[in-house]
């Protein structure tokens, strides 16, 4: 895969060009939002605990409105579903400024709580809209794509969070990431798209957020063809101790490798090497792995690589190094990530993929929010070092990699049966 293949997508297809914007500038904001709500947190409490928190609210609508929003996914107009996503978490970012002038912890988080349960019903209409809007040969150029802008806004958006926060405050990143939901609405309301998915003379009703009578049809579908199994929960499998490793990446920031003096801007520029990392993965792991059946054994490598880049990060004192760690364990995790949304979107039908990938996220969104929860216990009940806390998420994180390899091999001769017939 060339950067050429990535602009020629960009400039042919005027409905992923828009995608593409809506992605890049919203996700600017959010990482803005990120450094901004943590500082704004850690100086409100001086419990470190609070950050583990607030990855969890952070986490938790995903787990109880990724499978609604993928019901409606699959029966409404996804585009609408962004629009209306997009709007409320411009709102709500606004709310989050009043109650940062009242320093409320409990308003801040509860109001977290509700941007990302937009955020929950987004998300599924985002990832099955894409083999709705660009070939599939074209599909992995467009996941990768996508992959690299969430990376490249977490480079920039953390370093330049990092900076705002440390020259001005963090009022302005929360007012920047307002208004980039604002500008995410006007392109995505510019995608022109048929969408033959939608039931006709539907109407949403209250008992449609709860209904999870169809998300258990997507779990009959993925058990009555085993081999989607290891690309459904590879996701899942990564964040056992990747959450672990991103509210540890936080508290480095904070205590061990501050920048001027700055927890702020050591926290954005070790966020900003994970950034580049999930953006270089999926590239180098496209030019190893050039076939479908590749695709499905490169996922292992994946899972491997970031519980090593960590565990080397826990054992240098130099800054520089410690980047170089972070750059390459998330290398290895973006590529899993990638892959399997890629694999997601080649193999299953247009009828079930909002479900599927609804119920990804639901299981990717609890083993990160134990994970998360994990690290904190580790650093605050045990009170063990950063350095010892990672080493042992680092050893869960190899033992994770073997036991889904085993799951892999168990499932690989389905896996290839049905790929001859695709």
């Amino acid at each position: 895969m060339k950067l050429s293949d990535y602009k020629t997508l960009y400039i042919q297809n005027k409905n992923f060009k828009n995608l593409f914007n809506a992605n890049l500038i919203s996700l600017f904001g959010d990482w803005f939002n990120f450094i901004a709500i943590t500082s704004i947190l850690l100086s409100l409490s001086d419990d470190s605990s609070i950050v583990a928190y607030m990855f969890i609210i952070h986490l938790l609508p995903y787990v109880f409105f990724t499978t609604s929003g993928g019901v409606l996914a699959d029966k409404m107009s996804r585009r609408k579903i962004m629009m209306v996503s997009d709007i409320a978490r411009a709102i709500i970012v606004g709310a989050i400024l009043i109650a940062v002038f009242f320093k409320s912890v409990t308003a801040i988080l509860a109001l977290l709580f509700l941007e990302y349960t937009f955020a929950a019903f987004f998300e599924p209409s985002r990832s099955a809209i894409v083999p709705n809007l660009v070939a599939k040969k074209d599909l992995y150029t467009a996941n990768a794509a996508l992959s690299t802008v969430w990376s490249m806004m977490m480079a920039f958006g953390m370093a330049l969070g990092g900076l705002v926060v440390y020259l001005f405050n963090a009022e302005v990143a929360l007012i920047i990431d307002a208004f980039t939901y604002v500008l995410s609405f006007i392109y995505i309301k510019k995608i022109r798209v048929e969408e033959t998915h939608i039931l006709p003379g539907f109407t949403l009703k209250l008992k449609e957020l709860f209904n999870f009578k169809e998300v258990k049809e997507a779990i009959l579908y993925i058990r009555n063809n085993v081999y989607l199994l290891p690309i459904v929960l590879s996701k899942g499998a990564l964040e056992i101790y990747v959450g672990a490793f991103i509210f540890l990446l936080t508290l480095y920031g904070e205590q061990k490798f501050l920048v001027l003096g700055s927890g702020a801007l050591g926290m954005g520029l070790l966020q900003t090497m994970r950034g580049i990392g999930t953006g270089i993965g999926p590239i180098l792991s496209r030019r190893i792995f050039k076939t479908t059946l590749g695709d499905y054994y490169s996922l292992w490598m994946g899972l491997l690589i970031a519980p090593i880049g960590y565990f080397f990060l826990s054992l240098t004192d130099s800054f520089l190094l410690a980047l170089l760690c972070v750059l390459i364990a998330h290398i290895g995790g973006s590529a899993n990530w990638v892959t399997s949304e890629q694999l997601i979107h080649q193999l299953v039908p247009d009828g079930f993929r909002g479900r599927v990938v609804s119920f990804e996220f639901v299981f990717l969104t609890l083993t990160m929010s134990l994970s998360v929860k994990y690290g904190a216990i580790l650093i605050e009940t045990y009170h063990y070092s950063l350095e010892y806390s990672t080493q042992i998420m680092s050893y869960v994180g190899v033992i994770t990699a073997i036991g889904w390899a085993f799951l892999t091999v168990s499932v690989a001769k389905p896996f290839k049966r049905f790929i001859k017939t695709i």
